[in-house]
């Protein structure tokens, strides 16, 4: 089985990045620009990649609305890493959360606020893992099923 850990040295510093968002337009259309080179680097199939970016693009948001002070304020950060075949993409913010009746930390709210942003990223991806510490993680794992032999 082919793993992306053994790219050559001018993939290689695709393996792993990070990089702060700002919580505007401009911000969730780098990330996506980001994820979408990454991923084709890493040969992902168009399809793989659309689900990366459906993804990230829904956390990315989800971050925005509830885990910044205010639209314009605060940053996002986004990081991302292969282990083996899988390509682990990281979104973290650094706000409470919020929801309809005010804010209220996103920890206290977890089963309640899982709405439909969240369900359509588990659709997509291998793997969802949401933290809730000091602000909310999300971590998207997704495997490049194109590279397997």
């Amino acid at each position: 089985m082919f793993n992306m850990n053994n790219l050559s040295s001018e993939q290689n510093f695709l393996s792993s990045g990070k990089m702060a968002v700002i919580t505007k337009q401009a911000g969730l259309s780098a990330a996506r620009k980001r994820i979408t080179y990454v991923a084709r680097q890493l040969r992902f199939s168009a399809e793989e990649t659309e689900a990366l970016l459906l993804a990230v693009g829904e956390a990315v948001t989800n971050a925005y609305v509830h885990g910044t002070p205010e639209p314009g304020a605060g940053l996002i950060y986004l990081g991302w890493q292969c282990e083996g075949d899988t390509l682990i993409v990281t979104i973290r913010d650094e706000g409470l959360g919020k929801c309809d009746k005010g804010r209220v930390p996103l920890s206290e709210q977890r089963v309640i606020m899982l709405g439909c942003g969240i369900e359509l990223m588990r659709s997509v991806m291998d793997e969802v893992d949401i933290r809730f510490e000091r602000g909310t993680t999300v971590i998207l794992k997704k495997r490049n099923r194109s590279l397997i032999i």
